[in-house]
């Protein structure tokens, strides 16, 4: 049964490798369970342009692509541009995640269950959102380790209005950290500072990000 299902994956890879763009998109899509109309709402583009990355008609640009595996990963299928641009490498796979947990559920207190329930529920509701559980003392006394922190994703130039705030960002090479964001005199860069001084990474400049979420919803670890 096991050499059957390897078979099959295989040869699914093969079809898909050799197929077109937009029917590896399509494929994504199939596997989160999401609409065209979802999946354009993500990706930040009319219904129409999405509906023509499916039918062919059009080709995401390379930004769109980013979008596509960021979003893919934050709603269970993990996977990568080279394989969704050329189709090489490994098929997609599913992954449960609803928002970056960093602690062991079996382990949790019901206190924090109930904190990790409204981080869940926090990202069902609002859109482009994401939640983080906090790995590192880089933002005490306010934030520390096993902190839940949540906010709605800024892209691109809308990455600006996030200068000075507190911020969970995605550097490029797909690092998740919480930070203060601050600018940078580099294009398309931004400093990273920490609030705790004797933090090794005191600041990470000129460092080019995927996106920032400005951290409006905090919930203390309960000890």
């Amino acid at each position: 049964m096991q050499q059957d299902e390897a078979i099959k994956r295989e040869a699914k890879r093969l079809e898909l490798a050799n197929s077109r763009l937009c029917k590896r998109i399509t494929y994504l899509r199939e596997m989160t369970k999401l609409t065209r109309n979802e999946l354009a709402e993500l990706t930040r583009v009319s219904r129409i342009t999405y509906k023509d990355w499916e039918n062919g008609r059009a080709n995401p640009a390379p930004i769109r692509l980013r979008y596509l595996v960021d979003e893919y990963e934050e709603v269970g299928v993990r996977t990568n541009i080279e394989w969704l641009r050329d189709g090489t490498g490994a098929l997609p796979e599913k992954i449960k995640t609803v928002w970056r947990n960093n602690s062991n559920a079996d382990k949790d207190s019901d206190e924090q269950q109930n904190i990790n329930a409204e981080a869940e529920l926090f990202c069902k509701n609002h859109k482009h959102s994401f939640a983080f559980e906090i790995s590192d003392d880089a933002m005490t006394p306010i934030y520390n380790v096993g902190d839940v922190v949540a906010g709605i994703k800024y892209f691109n130039e809308e990455i600006a209005q996030a200068i000075g705030c507190d911020c969970i960002v995605k550097i490029k090479n797909g690092e998740i950290k919480l930070r203060n964001l601050q600018t940078s005199k580099k294009k398309d860069c931004y400093n990273l500072l920490c609030s705790n001084p004797d933090h090794e990474e005191r600041i990470l400049s000129d460092v080019q990000l995927n996106y920032a979420v400005p951290v409006v919803w905090h919930r203390k670890k309960i000890s």
